[in-house]
């Protein structure tokens, strides 16, 4: 009988018979999964798919709604969730593409790292039919999550379904092109985005459209809700955030009024129809920038 076979594998067996007796003497650890909560849509309807991406980063969540119609047919949302101290989870946003439209699967992807999202809308036909897009949002100091960027290939072309895939991590965003055709029919492709962050020095452009003169006395606070504004990068609409505040701006007078922060919040001053300057700078009644 020939016994070198043997000789060969018995070492092996003794180290196998060792890791076994190691094996059994360790601790054993266990995962003990629990149903922590169930998520709803605070407006979901038929046909939304909420839920069909999701993705969690600590307490805070995004899930993607594909089928919702609030900017036409399966033109598509996504919600973010946040869990308190409690350890109960609640809706804190309901997010929209800025330029959506119906067929643009908004949604269709979503990724979170800490207070950035990224979410794909490969049905986006900005460069061609099907050719996608993805959104990056970010969480401000007010915990309101804004779109910060809308992410398109340099090469992109109808039907690539750019944002059909996209993770998030830190300053880095992957988005993925599965049907792009570089190395052949839906040979695909993957872009690598760094959002490097570039300081807001480009003045928002603010049209008061309510009653002139407004008057207000120290301690006043006065919202103005038929402004419009639009703040760029992104052409972000801020509307909803213009706020004359407790300076005792007459709008019919020339003065020095202030501008700032407040809650997040852009508080301006001066004529109906003033330009304003640029936040944490001086500015005359009539839009004109002080030295």
């Amino acid at each position: 009988m020939d016994r070198r076979p043997l000789r060969i594998f018995l070492p092996y067996f003794s180290w196998i018979f060792v890791l076994c007796l190691l094996t059994a003497s360790l601790p054993a650890f266990a995962i003990t999964p629990t149903e922590a909560a169930k998520l709803l849509a605070s407006d979901g309807a038929a046909g939304d798919a909420f839920g069909a991406l999701v993705s969690i980063s600590g307490d805070r969540a995004v899930i993607g709604a594909i089928g919702d119609d609030d900017n036409g047919n399966t033109s598509g949302s996504a919600y973010v969730f946040v869990r308190d101290g409690a350890g109960t989870w609640s809706q804190a946003a309901k997010r929209l593409a800025s330029d959506g439209a119906a067929g643009d699967d908004f949604g269709v992807t979503v990724s979170i790292s800490d207070n950035r999202a990224v979410i794909g809308a490969f049905g986006d036909g900005e460069n061609g039919s099907a050719s996608g897009s993805a959104y990056v949002f970010e969480r401000d100091g007010t915990g309101t999550w804004i779109q910060a960027a809308k992410l398109l290939a340099s090469d992109v072309a109808a039907d690539d379904e750019f944002g059909r895939s996209a993770t998030i991590s830190g300053d880095r965003v992957m988005i993925g092109a599965h049907w792009d055709d570089d190395n052949g029919s839906n040979s695909g492709s993957t872009y690598v985005f760094e959002l490097n962050l570039t300081a807001d020095t480009i003045k928002p452009v603010i049209t008061l459209l309510g009653d002139n003169p407004q008057i207000l006395t120290g301690g006043d606070t006065y919202t103005e809700l038929n402004a419009t504004a639009i703040d760029e990068p992104g052409a972000v609409d801020v509307s909803n955030q213009i706020q004359i505040d407790d300076t005792g701006v007459d709008t019919t007078t020339a003065g020095l009024d202030r501008l700032g922060h407040r809650g997040g919040q852009r508080l301006v001053g001066g004529a109906a129809g003033a330009a304003v300057a640029p936040l944490g700078e001086t500015h005359d009644g009539v839009g004109g920038a002080l030295a």
